[in-house]
């Protein structure tokens, strides 16, 4: 029998579509006020767990547009930043 995925794994095999679809649905979760507490402590932790993740995502996305514009193929090019808004 294959052994169950960690989180750590299943993550590693999300793509940015499917965390923030799994990161929407959990904030509409919390949002109707009907969960119980200690469910909403497990989401809570799964959301911020998936926000550190869509933003590495994001970055590594901007890593490598900015190393394909480096590359040159005769366009003008501009740096890709993500910033935080704060």
């Amino acid at each position: 029998m294959p052994a169950k995925k960690t989180d750590e794994s299943k993550k590693a095999e999300m793509s940015y579509e499917e965390g923030i679809k799994r990161f929407e649905d959990i904030v509409d979760r919390l949002s109707t006020g009907n969960v119980p507490l200690s469910e909403s402590i497990v989401l809570f932790k799964e959301g911020q767990a998936l926000s550190v993740f869509l933003k590495r995502k994001l970055d590594d996305f901007s890593g490598e547009i900015n190393k394909l514009n480096k590359a040159g193929d005769g366009f003008e090019k501009a740096d890709i930043a993500v910033t935080e808004d704060e």
